[in-house]
């Protein structure tokens, strides 16, 4: 997520570009999107965007229709109360987010234990809020090892073509005046890298629950968004947050993944603009809001980041765990200096990541602001 001026630079909910899509539309009141306060809906500085018209998939699934006040098209797509990931098709599959079952009995296992966990898909039309695109600024490139705004891991040998994690939501207090984000991405590098992000993103005032969010993030192209949340949903103390971003370099289709304990709450698809590049990293992130208004860390011990893998191709099986390929730690610092662990001494240290195994990770806080 980015709001304003930074240094800068996948579980699936689909947004679909309308341009991809030819259904034929029923009227919203036909299944009925449930009747919420949009006024509450949003963080803000965003504007709601309603569900429109409803589609009843062939499968059973749920299609819902969403045109931005910018006037990009996208579709969410759920599944229907029938899908079980464990006897579903190669295709099926890859529309609600998992990938093809693998033939390697190590990646099969890893499979299945994941896709043996799903319990079901929300079944209400989520309300996406749109954020107005941040203005420009430069891509951090991919050798940094300390920011002002994020902490975390970023494998650094792409392509890569999706990428997955999970994280346990962490205890925070209500640190004033604080905001993080947690989420996994991948991006490029030039001057058309997009950043195709997911995660939760805790709003100022209330830092204890996070909300599920997607973004495709860039500054050359209008076709680019803020965060958009769905507010309805929450991850407190405890909540298994999974996460999978991809896209598809042939349909220039990306894809967007949240669940929480197993339940789908985002499956988003979403047309990336033409001539976009990313993939060369994988990251798996904690961010801070640097504003506008500038925001400090909720207040927590630690935040546990778990099964992070990258993936070569959008639907293949076949994957490799962070940890055995080059990785950067990055470092959240108030100055952006890179200091040397255990840094909670140096009062310049906000949050760090320390590698626990191949696997996955800790977040450490260290102070807020």
């Amino acid at each position: 997520m980015h709001i304003l001026k930074l240094g800068a630079r996948l579980t699936s909910s689909v947004l679909i570009a309308a341009s991809t899509l030819t259904p034929s539309w029923a009227a919203a009141d036909a299944v009925g999107p449930p009747k919420i306060d949009l006024a509450q809906a949003c963080f803000e500085g965003q504007t709601p965007i309603p569900s429109g018209p409803l589609r009843i998939e062939p499968d059973g699934g749920h299609s819902y229709l969403y045109t931005t006040p910018t006037g990009e098209s996208f579709t969410q797509l759920m599944p229907p109360t029938s899908f079980d990931p464990l006897k579903a098709s190669d295709d099926a599959l890859i529309r609600y987010g998992y990938t093809p079952r693998p033939v390697d009995p190590v990646e099969l296992d890893a499979w299945l234990a994941e896709a043996g966990g799903y319990r079901q898909a929300a079944d209400e039309a989520p309300i996406f809020c749109k954020m107005p695109r941040p203005d420009p600024f430069a891509a951090i490139p991919s050798t940094h090892t300390a920011t002002t705004f994020w902490s975390g891991e970023e494998n650094t040998v792409g392509g890569y073509q999706r990428a997955v994690g999970d994280f346990i939501q962490p205890s925070v207090t209500n640190t004033t005046n604080s905001s993080m984000l947690n989420w996994v991405g991948l991006t490029g590098s030039g001057s058309k890298h997009v950043l195709i992000q997911a995660g939760t993103v805790n709003e100022p005032g209330n830092p204890s629950v996070g909300y599920p969010f997607w973004e495709l993030y860039c500054t050359w192209s209008p076709s680019c968004n803020g965060y958009q949340p769905d507010k309805r949903y929450t991850a407190t103390h405890g909540t298994h947050v999974s996460i999978s971003v991809s896209y598809n370099p042939a349909t220039h289709l990306s894809y967007y993944h949240v669940r929480f304990n197993n339940v789908l709450r985002i499956n988003v698809q979403y047309l990336i603009p033409a001539g976009s590049v990313s993939g060369a990293s994988a990251l798996y992130i904690g961010e801070r809001v640097l504003g506008p208004p500038q925001r400090n860390l909720p207040t927590f011990a630690l935040m546990q980041w778990l099964n992070l893998r990258t993936f070569p191709v959008w639907n293949q099986s076949t994957y490799t765990y962070f940890g055995d390929q080059a990785h950067t730690n990055i470092e959240m610092s108030k100055n952006g200096t890179f200091y040397t662990v255990p840094p909670c001494t140096n009062a310049n240290i906000l949050m760090y990541p320390t590698q626990q195994s191949r696997t996955g990770f800790y977040n450490v806080f260290c102070r807020a602001s």
